[in-house]
């Protein structure tokens, strides 16, 4: 009996630990990604890729999941996939993504401080408007000193920080 019960428990563990999602991830060269996320929707659990493109994602539950793979410089994948039983095979080839920014113009004759400037000027009779109705929810007004405080400091003087400071 005691045989039994510990071969049934030995069983059910090796399932438990080999259950997992695996494969390999490639670009569109079939060359593999190292370090690719790898991660369930909506949850914390996830991997990465090794150099080889290799991953495992470890989970028990046979049930659908969607996985999301994302990488620098190459478009996210989410795959949706139903587990029926353990270990499930799972290869993923990742497309390129290219990334273009505007164009930025530079012009030495114009300053952009002045643009700012103007902007300011125009709203300010409704920054007066806002300064002249100010209301605080808190107010808070102390007195720092400092006691005993040293001449030096790693060889350095520190200077006076025996006075106090004040702030509103």
């Amino acid at each position: 009996m005691t045989k039994k019960l510990l071969s049934a428990f030995l069983i059910a563990i090796s399932t438990l630990v080999s259950a997992q999602i695996t494969g390999n991830i490639t670009d569109s060269n079939n060359e593999p990604l190292p370090f690719v996320n790898i991660l369930i929707e909506n949850t914390y659990k996830g991997t990465t890729s090794n150099d080889d493109g290799y991953y495992e994602l470890n989970i028990s539950t046979p049930k659908t999941y969607t996985i999301v793979y994302s990488y620098l410089g190459y478009k996210t994948v989410k795959r949706n996939i139903t587990i029926d039983k353990f270990p499930y095979q799972l290869d993923v080839t990742l497309a390129e993504e290219s990334v273009s920014l505007n164009e930025v113009v530079i012009d030495s004759e114009i300053d952009p401080a002045i643009a700012i400037m103007r902007q300011a000027i125009a709203q300010r009779k409704a920054n007066l408007e806002k300064i002249n109705s100010y209301k605080a929810d808190f107010y808070s007004r102390g007195l720092i000193i400092i006691k005993d405080a040293p001449e030096k400091l790693l060889g350095q003087e520190v200077g006076d920080f025996r006075r106090c400071f004040r702030f509103y």
